[in-house]
């Protein structure tokens, strides 16, 4: 019987052109960092341009806010 086993190589277990998953790790930590910062960045933008908006809101629920 032939094995089975080495016509299904992994990568890992060194197939020819396979490719190491450490490589791949950095990149979706890179590009997870990068929607972190873009997301903060139209947080930022957002707040700025609707600060009047924003502070009439605040200032209503303080208002209405229940002091004990």
């Amino acid at each position: 019987m032939f094995p089975i086993r080495r016509a299904m190589m992994l990568p890992e277990e060194g197939c020819a052109g396979g490719l190491s998953t450490q490589p791949q790790r950095g990149q979706t930590l890179v590009e997870y960092a990068l929607i972190l910062v873009f997301i903060a960045v139209v947080l930022i933008v957002s707040l700025v341009a609707f600060r009047e908006s924003v502070s009439a809101a605040f200032s209503t629920i303080v208002a209405v806010w229940p002091v004990s």
